[in-house]
């Protein structure tokens, strides 16, 4: 829907103007009837026109961590993998008994340092006894000598129960990490929306390290990867609304925008990437589809619109005849174009005033005596109506 704003009343310069038209006839001046239109007023979207071709926006390879046989695969093609689920398992029955003997030995290692700690409290607790008897002239040095040596010998027992403590721990994580190699899981999801896009293997498949196992794409949102002439690219920034349009969604659009732009223009191509997010919460998008997109680059409030059946060329110049109501006369005007709609064209850089000649114009020059014989106004309008211009699609 066009919204336009009339800036001057047919009906009032009709009535100035008739006078003056006929006086000149009188005189016998040749006059070219004409028809004219009011200019309007309105807001205007200003579009670029692209295509690409849709994106995931993340691609992820799940691979196993060592070599063996597969025995579970858990997804299938389509179906959605969380954060670090569980992809596929190995056969591990051996390291799961390594685990098993690696547990054992910290078990042992633990109890010999509590024993350690026992035998060491005992000579301590025996210690402060012969401290006593020694201040009360008991016992002699040596023989409290003796008990502080013994005491410094359970605690380098304790100490070494300790170091073989975290040396068996350290064996037993080793191992852990080694069994946790025979799961596959899905690491790196944090954005979320992933689905399998290619399962590669089947279970029983005997696999080597690093064999891939799943692909994952993310498909919420999904990327636009869009190549923009760089006369366009140079308008283009991130934030700015975009409308996709999908030949395998007839008559629906998909809103986005913009993400990122390419700070370099393709010498060859004289080309530059534009990447467009588009959420697709329904996965209905998917990766290489293509798109047809408008990308709104400019927004002109209370523009100057012509009718476009105004517009003539004079020695190359593209312009307008303004009906000029004091002298009778056309006026013509060279004006800069704009955004185009079906029936109106945005003038740029041009002050304007009065209605501007619809029929008849390829007929005068400027300074051509003319009779108007109809005005047309600009459509009605009220407040709220939808913008004018161009839209995104229109």
């Amino acid at each position: 829907m066009l919204l336009f704003a009339a800036i001057a009343a047919g009906a009032v310069w009709w009535g100035h103007f008739a006078p003056e038209r006929t006086a000149q006839s009188e005189r016998g001046v040749r006059t070219v009837a004409v028809e004219a239109a009011e200019l309007a007023r309105g807001r205007v979207e200003e579009t670029v026109r692209l295509t690409g071709s849709l994106e995931a926006n993340a691609t992820v390879t799940v691979q196993t961590g060592t070599a063996g046989r597969l025995e579970d695969v858990r997804f299938a093609v389509g179906d959605a993998v969380p954060a670090n689920a569980v992809v596929a398992r190995i056969a591990s029955q051996e390291q799961q008994a390594a685990v098993r003997r690696a547990q054992a030995v910290v078990l042992v290692a633990r109890a010999r340092e509590d024993e350690a700690r026992e035998d060491l409290g005992r000579m301590e607790r025996r210690l402060e006894r012969s401290q006593r008897l020694y201040d009360r002239n008991a016992i002699s040095e040596a023989e409290l000598d003796e008990g502080r040596a013994e005491v410094a010998i359970r605690r380098a027992r304790v100490a070494l129960a300790e170091a073989e403590v975290s040396e068996r721990s350290a064996e037993l994580a080793a191992e852990q990490a080694r069994l946790d190699e025979f799961t596959v899981k899905a690491q790196g999801l944090e954005n979320g929306g992933f689905r399998v896009s290619e399962r590669y293997l089947d279970p029983g498949a005997n696999v080597a390290a690093n064999t891939p196992v799943l692909s994952l794409v993310a498909t919420h949102p999904v990327r636009l990867a869009l190549n923009a002439p760089e006369r366009d690219h140079v308008r283009i920034e991130p934030g700015q609304p975009v409308e996709a349009r999908f030949d395998a969604w007839p008559g629906r659009s998909f809103e986005g925008e913009v993400a990122r732009v390419a700070p370099v223009i393709d010498r060859d191509s004289r080309e530059g990437r534009v990447e467009v997010l588009i959420p697709n919460p329904e996965g209905v998008l998917r990766p290489g589809m293509f798109a047809r997109v408008g990308v709104r680059v400019d927004v002109r409030e209370n523009a100057i619109m012509a009718p476009m059946d105004s517009l003539v060329r004079r020695d190359g110049i593209e312009g307008l005849f303004l009906a000029d109501g004091e002298s009778g006369t056309a006026r013509f005007v060279a004006v800069e174009t704009g955004v185009e709609t079906g029936d109106y064209v945005e003038i740029r850089e041009a002050t304007l005033d009065g209605p501007v000649i619809t029929a008849g114009r390829h007929l005068i020059d400027d300074g051509t005596a003319i009779s108007v014989r109809s005005i047309a106004e600009s459509a009605p309008s009220s407040p709220g109506d939808t913008v004018l211009g161009e839209g995104l699609f229109q």
